[in-house]
């Protein structure tokens, strides 16, 4: 019997729609449809449970200049004692033009040494960035299916591929940039890599995402694993998953308030944390030095894991 298409009702009724139609016409084999519409559902329920997680409160004003006397002007903010004076807190990510999210994290400009950014948006694929000796950003991929931009002090991996199947199927990518420079997420579905830059934001839905050597970070994660080793001593940050493991770990340097919760599984932390039950979930907090830096990690469903670096696990 032919394939009749119904009339869509959402964006995701249509990209079925679509694959379905390719696999009428012979364009894709069954085992390649079934595929895709099985990665397109994945995609939607993370979306979902992203949007579910909600936004946390916005962050406080950064402290004022000094008045002309050279003495810091009072600080506004509602804590009883009096914070020592730090960078900027990030400020929420507007649209871009090129489809920026204001939903996304923002980047933490203020909570690293990153001096200029690259964004990598692709909707699948197995991506790794690392940090290297390098002055600018250096590209290897299949083919010529990727492409490695420049606007003004900003760079951008992005899959050119018309082929909407092909943008489906994923693409590998390789990036080295220079040690100073942020990472910006926006991928689908994939595995991602990122080692040895100075801060890494942004989303990724499906997938798991290992993160080693960040100064910086502002994440959100859906269905997978995270896994971050970090070094925090300033600034503000967090970490916040739908469902999947989070592991971090703090690596000598860090200097940080931790606050981590659980909704539904189970948080343990490093020695000298304090942790509790909270119905199916837990929270937990702690510090590492003066805990000058604020972590916040946020889990809805899966086991969270905060150690030092010298713990054992």
């Amino acid at each position: 019997m032919p394939y009749e298409p119904k009339e869509p009702t959402s964006a995701l009724e249509a990209d079925v729609a679509r694959i379905e139609a390719m696999r009428a016409a012979g364009t894709i084999t069954p085992d390649e449809a079934d595929r895709l519409i099985a990665v397109l559902r994945e995609i939607t329920v993370a979306e979902r449970d992203i949007e579910a997680i909600g936004e946390p409160p916005a962050p406080p004003p950064p402290p004022a200049a000094p008045d002309s006397e050279g003495a810091p002007a009072p600080d506004p903010g509602p804590s009883e004692s009096t914070p020592e004076p730090g960078p900027p807190a990030p400020q929420p990510t507007p649209v871009d033009g090129r489809g920026g999210d204001t939903r996304a994290p923002a980047e933490p400009r203020g909570t690293s040494h990153a001096t200029t950014w690259i964004d990598v948006a692709i909707i699948a694929g197995d991506i790794r960035v690392r940090g290297g000796d390098v002055d600018e950003p250096v590209l290897r991929s299949d083919g010529d299916v990727v492409v490695l931009e420049r606007d003004g002090d900003r760079w951008r991996v992005r899959d050119v591929r018309e082929d909407w199947f092909g943008r489906m199927a994923g693409a590998d990518v390789d990036v080295t940039v220079p040690r100073a420079m942020g990472v910006k997420l926006d991928v689908k579905a994939g595995d991602v890599q990122i080692r040895d830059v100075a801060a890494v934001s942004g989303r990724i839905m499906a997938g798991d995402l290992e993160i080693d050597g960040v100064e910086a970070i502002d994440v959100h994660k859906s269905a997978g694993d995270l896994s971050a080793r970090v070094r925090l001593t300033h600034g503000r940050h967090r970490i916040r998953a739908s469902a999947g493991d989070v592991k971090v770990t703090l690596l000598e340097g860090s200097d940080v308030t931790v606050h981590a919760s659980v909704t539904m599984g189970d948080v343990r932390g490093a020695s000298g944390f304090k942790r509790a039950r909270t119905g199916l979930g837990g929270t937990l907090e702690g510090r590492v030095g003066a805990g000058k830096a604020e972590l916040e990690v946020r889990l809805s469903a899966g086991d969270v894991r905060i150690k030092k670096e010298a713990d054992h696990a």
